[in-house]
This record gives structure tokens, C-alpha cells and sequence, in this order.
């Protein structure tokens, strides 16, 4: 549905990909099915082991499994990696978000 932006690839160092479901209320899935969803403005925070995607001023409960969960919020305690968005899925009748966590390139190359 969407691509993988070569912006990714130049910034940051993908260490570990997991697909995501998404937790949607009301009109959530006209941007969804829209392609109004712009993954620029969406970020991935921590709270009370959950992780939250924010998107038009709105959080939604991302679903992963527990050990998922887990290791996203042992990598997301350094300072040095972040989680962020990289794709919109369809499967089926579901919308899927691919998330990544992520190491920033060094640019003093």
C-alpha cells in the first residue's frame, strides 16, 4: 500500500522490523482506507507497557505480543534507538502498521 522512503534508509540503521495491529475507534479507518495518513507526522511513544501510536492529535493502542512489547521497550530505554513507522499494511480485512526500531546514522562520514 505504501513504500518504504529511501529517507529511512539514509537516516537511520534498521535493526528490527515487527508488523502491528492497530487498536481503531470511529472514523480512524476513513484516513486509513483514504490514504490520508501521512507517516511524517506519526510517532511511537511508551506508556505503562503499551506502546501508543499518535496520529491527527490521537492515540492509538498498538497490539503486539508481550515479548514483543518487551524488547521494543528495552531497546526504547537507550537514548541511542527509536521506534518509528515505516508502513501502512492491508491484510485481509485488517490494517497493519510496520514499525521499526531504529538507530540514527552518524553523519560525520
Amino acid at each position: 500500500m505504501y513504500k518504504l522512503k529511501k529517507k529511512y534508509l539514509e537516516k537511520y540503521f534498521i535493526i528490527k522490523n515487527f508488523i502491528s495491529g492497530i487498536k481503531l475507534e470511529g472514523n480512524d479507518i476513513c484516513f486509513f482506507l483514504k490514504n490520508k495518513l501521512n507517516l511524517k507526522f506519526c510517532f511511537i511513544k511508551s506508556d505503562n507497557n503499551n506502546l501508543l501510536l499518535f496520529f491527527n492529535n490521537k492515540k492509538r493502542i498498538l497490539l503486539l505480543k508481550k515479548n514483543e512489547i518487551k524488547l521494543i521497550l528495552s531497546f526504547l530505554n537507550y537514548k541511542k534507538y527509536n521506534c518509528l513507522p515505516i508502513k501502512i499494511l492491508k491484510l485481509n480485512s485488517f490494517f497493519k502498521i510496520k514499525i521499526s526500531i531504529v538507530k540514527k546514522r552518524d553523519e560525520r562520514c
